[in-house]
């Protein structure tokens, strides 16, 4: 299975393999150039692709009769938006996920935890956007 443990792990073997073999013979440098390009487009292929599984299980897709979507937010917890999310979301008694970022946390420790407390699911969205992803509240 191509996943990111077992990629690094064959690609150990074949550079101590390859080293292995320059000991006794002559190898090119470039040889060493194409073990790391090929280990970057797999490296690529996995983070690009999500439905690869290359980091993690993920489940982009299920076979059901049952009629479910899921809800998510991103880029909070924000004090102008947040509050009457959750009040909605309450309200109507549905469940969702916050990807919060990281540096939005400080100072609405509070909505965090009323996020949890209210029984939603809380995941990373990384500490900080790149300015030209940023979204501002």
């Amino acid at each position: 299975m191509l996943n990111f443990r077992n990629t690094n792990i064959i690609f150990i073997i074949i550079v101590l393999a390859t080293m292995g073999l320059a000991t006794r013979y002559a190898v090119p440098w470039y040889v060493y150039l194409v073990i790391a390009l090929v280990y970057s487009l797999i490296l690529f292929y996995g983070s690009y692709y999500v439905g690869s599984n290359f980091f993690m299980k993920v489940l982009c897709h299920a076979n059901t009769s049952t009629k479910q979507i899921a809800i998510s937010f991103d880029d909070g917890p924000a004090k102008t938006h947040t509050p009457e999310i959750l009040q909605v979301l309450k309200q109507h008694n549905v469940p969702a996920v916050f990807f919060c970022i990281g540096k939005n946390i400080g100072g609405n420790e509070e909505l965090l935890q009323q996020i949890k407390d209210e029984g939603h699911i809380i995941g990373n969205h990384s500490y900080s956007h790149h300015r030209a992803k940023a979204c501002t509240f």
